[in-house]
């Protein structure tokens, strides 16, 4: 059975803070091991971006019930 379907969904502001883990882990992992960097590169680059666009999401869901 799947999260959802227990009416078990993230908050917007649960799936940052996953993301940012995920992301600092990843830049710990570029620091400190010799690993396929253009991989991390390219997880690092998708989190950051995936971050930028759920806090535009949240600060647009903000100032939409702030109009409501």
């Amino acid at each position: 059975m799947k999260m959802k379907d227990l009416g078990l969904i993230l908050s917007l502001e649960s799936v940052i803070k996953i993301t940012e883990g995920i992301l600092k882990t990843a830049y710990d992992s570029r620091k400190k091991r010799k690993v396929n960097k253009a991989s991390l590169d390219r997880t690092i680059e998708y989190n950051e971006a995936l971050i930028y666009h759920l806090r535009r999401l949240k600060e647009h869901e903000t100032s939409a019930n702030q109009c409501d």
